[in-house]
């Protein structure tokens, strides 16, 4: 893999560190990241779940869940929960009320916050929505087909650029103990979109702070 991103442009100077592992997903992509921590926490540092939505189907039809509400995880790891404001608005209302959001309250974001027995970050970047992150070809047709809700008037450039700023904060501190880093992961002033924070320590009695190993148990 490496060679193929240096052969597909990437510095060569850059290299895997197979050694300390970050998982990411987005949407239902989070399902898929906390049900593999639920069995193997490998290399695992710490994990990023960005508007995370749990189960199959957006209605929550199918009996097919990472989280129990009111349980915590059975794994433990440094988490940041990012969502957005729009998460839990629906792209349109063509059939009322039953028009399901690309991520329904109870289905995401604080469902997964909650579950989170570790060191845990929530922020919401209030005046986003769920696929606001998207590249212009798929977030167009995301807008065509009303989709997923979403704000046209936001500036989604300075919107993706602080998600990858936050991604790397995160990471920073946790792995290499840039704590000074945290700052711009718990304090909205210093965030270049409209945020609010939520922060929890962990519950396990882990006692783990920034400038300890990372960890996931």
């Amino acid at each position: 893999l490496e060679g193929k991103l240096h052969g597909d442009g990437f510095n060569a100077e850059m290299h895997m560190d197979n050694e300390n592992v970050f998982l990411m997903g987005h949407s239902a992509g989070s399902h898929v990241i906390v049900e593999y921590l639920k069995h193997h926490c490998n290399k695992v540092k710490g994990q990023i779940l960005f508007s995370p939505v749990d189960g199959f189907d957006p209605f929550g039809l199918v009996d097919m869940f990472a989280i129990t509400p009111g349980e915590y995880l059975n794994y433990d790891t440094p988490s940041l929960v990012i969502m957005t404001g729009l998460d839990n608005t629906p792209g349109s209302n063509i059939i009322g009320g039953a028009t399901p959001s690309c991520a329904p309250d109870e289905l995401s974001n604080t469902r997964f916050y909650n579950a989170m027995p570790g060191n845990t970050w929530l922020i919401n970047a209030t005046a986003y929505g769920h696929g606001d992150c998207l590249d212009e070809l798929y977030y167009n047709a995301m807008t065509l087909i009303h989709f997923c809700g979403t704000n046209k008037d936001e500036d989604r450039v300075t919107y993706r650029s602080y998600i990858s700023g936050e991604i790397v904060y995160f990471m920073n501190a946790i792995l290499y103990g840039n704590c000074d880093e945290l700052m711009y992961i718990e304090d909205p002033a210093m965030m270049t979109v409209d945020a609010t924070v939520m922060k929890k320590e962990s519950t396990t009695g882990s006692g783990w702070e920034c400038g300890m190993p990372a960890y996931c148990n």
